[in-house]
């Protein structure tokens, strides 16, 4: 099952449901004005039992603090439910932020497969 969401200014979140994994795919830019539509779409991923929640981050273009903010509650909220939390092909500009702010050992960071499989911690 798919679910798609996307702003007026272009950023897009699609949602693939694979049972007990959701993969939550993000295009374009996450910041102060995404915050709200980003914490929705964990959110509505949360109303069914998961065992992992996955961020695929390859096609963002650009993350501020306000992002990586939404990434560690996102990641709080999903473990909080025993839950596995998963960023998937981070894109240069994520992997930025998590290194300037010493976050990269924090989240569990998985590559792609070319057919969309996660591959093991990077």
């Amino acid at each position: 099952m798919a679910d798609s969401d996307q702003h007026s200014f272009g950023t897009r979140y699609e949602r693939v449901d694979g049972g007990e994994t959701a993969t939550i795919y993000v295009h374009g830019e996450v910041d102060l004005a995404e915050g709200p539509r980003f914490a929705d779409v964990v959110h509505r991923t949360l109303e069914l039992p998961r065992v992992t929640v996955a961020i695929d981050l390859a096609d963002v273009t650009f993350m501020d603090s306000s992002g990586l903010q939404q990434l560690l509650v996102a990641r709080r909220d999903v473990t909080a439910r025993n839950a596995e939390f998963l960023l998937v092909a981070p894109s240069v500009p994520v992997l930025r932020i998590l290194d300037l702010c010493c976050l990269t050992d924090l989240f569990e960071i998985r590559g792609r497969t070319a057919g969309g499989r996660f591959t093991q911690s990077v």
